[in-house]
């Protein structure tokens, strides 16, 4: 049994259901607030320097943050409640859990280690990402009017943190950071089937070459060409060149 199956067995009654919806639902609010209050959004982005001057809220509220103060975000917190239940439907509650609080915790820890800043909105992208492995080929209405399958979503999205990683140089520990729960979860299983796809290559090799090999014939008559599988009847043996010769073709060479 795993370590995580382990905890799950001892902690999973403690696991907060629908999470992520959760998480929309107060970034829908801090929308509202923002648009409200001004410098609201100032006091919950992560700032390390504001944390360690004592705001220790801010280790946790930029999770609250929406992406965005547009009114684009809205729909995209809508389309979060969709993610929730994929992921629940995959993992169950424990695990979402335990997803979002590593997400909080790496990057937390990195931004107090590297000095970088974030609203979160990278940690969203890595929930996009996972929920795209599991439903691939779930459709949504991009605008409420054009359907798109989540893996074109996805891979624009890997797509856009690959060049703002080139990119742009100060936000790459804050993308290696965000994404390391991800990449925890998902990239081991795939060097494993790169691994095991690498095995089968090689196995259909090696059998594709015995293959050839008990196709080969042992003997080759130099004079005729014939084969002992094309003509198992002939007699062959090695002349002073060291050639296979069959039995006919010596019996002419003596009677000529």
């Amino acid at each position: 049994m795993s370590f995580i199956s382990t905890l799950e067995q001892k902690l999973g009654r403690f696991a907060i259901p629908n999470l992520i919806t959760a998480l929309a639902g107060l970034q829908a609010l801090n929308w509202v607030l923002i648009k409200a209050v001004p410098g609201f959004m100032d006091k919950l982005v992560f700032v390390p320097d504001e944390i360690w001057g004592g705001e220790w809220w801010r280790l946790v509220s930029y999770v609250l943050l929406p992406g965005s103060t547009s009114l684009l975000w809205l729909l995209f917190i809508g389309f979060i409640f969709m993610l929730n239940d994929g992921l629940e439907e995959a993992w169950g509650s424990f695990r979402v859990n335990l997803f979002m609080l590593a997400s909080v915790v790496s990057i937390s820890a990195g931004g107090l280690i590297f000095g970088f800043e974030s609203t979160g909105a990278v940690l969203w992208a890595g929930v996009l990402l996972a929920f795209a492995i599991y439903f691939p080929n779930q459709e949504v209405m991009l605008y409420f009017v054009i359907p798109v399958k989540i893996k074109w979503i996805a891979w624009i999205t890997a797509a856009g943190l690959v060049f703002a990683f080139i990119g742009d140089e100060s936000r790459r520990a804050e993308i290696v950071f965000s994404l390391l729960p991800f990449i925890a979860v998902f990239v081991p299983g795939w060097l494993r089937d790169l691994k095991h796809g690498a095995r089968v290559v090689e196995r259909r090799q090696r059998y594709e070459k015995a293959q050839i090999s008990e196709e080969e014939s042992m003997h080759h008559c130099v004079k005729c060409g014939r084969t002992e599988r094309q003509n198992p009847q002939l007699d062959f043996r090695v002349n002073a060149d060291g050639d296979d010769v069959c039995h006919e073709c010596r019996a002419k060479k003596s009677n000529g």
